[in-house]
This record gives C-alpha cells, sequence and structure tokens, in this order.
C-alpha cells in the first residue's frame, strides 16, 4: 500500500465573495462559489449571504394598484412598499389640492366655510377645487327683495315701482314687495 498524501482543505475568499457550496469530507475537499449579485432593478437582497449559504434575491412586487401609491421605492435590500392615498372629500371637509402620482400621496386642503349670515357659495365645490364665498347683495332703499339668499344663491333685488305724476300710491312696498299704483 501507499502513503497517504494530505492537503489542507481551501479557504472561500471573501473577495470576490463567496461561500462554501459543498462542506469537506475527511476524503474531499470543500468547494466555493461565488454569491449571487442581485439584479438592483429587478430584484432586491431577500436572505443576505453567508459563510454556508448564498444571496437569496427576490423580484420586486409589482407596481402599487389603483387606490396606492409607491411610499417607500424599490431598493437593493427593500421591495417596494404601497400605502393607501389619503381621502379627501366633503365627509372629511376637505378637497384634492394636489393630485397623486405614483410616487407620492395626493394632498388635501381645508374647504372654506362661507359664513351663512352674510354670504353664499358663489362657486360650488369640486373634487379638485374649494368653493369660493361671496357676500350677500343688500337692497338699496329704492329696491326690495325678489328672491332670499340661500347657502349656494345671492339675494334677488328689483327697483321699487315709481308712480307717474297721474297715479297714486294704492299699497306701500315692503321690503319684500313692490309698491301699487
Amino acid at each position: 500500500t501507499t502513503n497517504r498524501q494530505c492537503t489542507e482543505h481551501s479557504l472561500c475568499h471573501h473577495h470576490p465573495l463567496q461561500y462554501e457550496s459543498v462542506l469537506p469530507t475527511t476524503t474531499s475537499n470543500r468547494e466555493c462559489s461565488q454569491v449571487t449579485t442581485c439584479d438592483a432593478v429587478h430584484e432586491y437582497e431577500l436572505v443576505p449571504p453567508n459563510d454556508r449559504n448564498n444571496r437569496v434575491c427576490q423580484p420586486y412586487g409589482q407596481p402599487c394598484i389603483t387606490g396606492f401609491y409607491e411610499c417607500v421605492a424599490p431598493t437593493g435590500g427593500l421591495d417596494r412598499e404601497c400605502c393607501p392615498l389619503t381621502e379627501c372629500g366633503v365627509e372629511t371637509n376637505t378637497f384634492e389640492s394636489i393630485a397623486p402620482t405614483e410616487s407620492t400621496d395626493r394632498q388635501c386642503q381645508a374647504l372654506t366655510v362661507c359664513n351663512p349670515t352674510t354670504e353664499y357659495a358663489s362657486h360650488a365645490l369640486t373634487g379638485t377645487s374649494d368653493r369660493q364665498c361671496a357676500s350677500i347683495t343688500t337692497c338699496e332703499s329704492d329696491e326690495y327683495q325678489t328672491s332670499a339668499p340661500s347657502t349656494t344663491a345671492d339675494r334677488g333685488c328689483k327697483k321699487l315701482t315709481t308712480c307717474t305724476v297721474s297715479e297714486y300710491e294704492t299699497v306701500a312696498p315692503t321690503d319684500i314687495s313692490d309698491r301699487k299704483c
């Protein structure tokens, strides 16, 4: 019989990064393999490599669905994160002041509230614009009110009838009615 020749087991290197893919035995050397590099455009690192395990790469998830925006962009170590869009509307007393994008939330702004005793909404609110308030008209001393103001309409006023020299007043005017001649 012949003498055995022993050699030291080889070592896996850290540059370039390797991991031990096959453990050594008493009759065989260890095997080293290159650590997988994730494609940063399409993948992120799900499990980092160590001395005995390869890196595990995971494809980035699908883009965010309708009603969500990308609140955390995908990176080499994390998948994208989708967050629900903020809701604006009458229920929250807000309107959309800045529209959302794929990577930003919508911005809401508080609705203007008209003073019901002195103002009316001259322009109604929409999903993306605020209401506008205007002062309620006050009828002049030579006018009477033809329509009462509401939350969305101004007061209507009309000039009082003036009796001619050949007429006389049969019914006096009020704030809400014309004179009769």
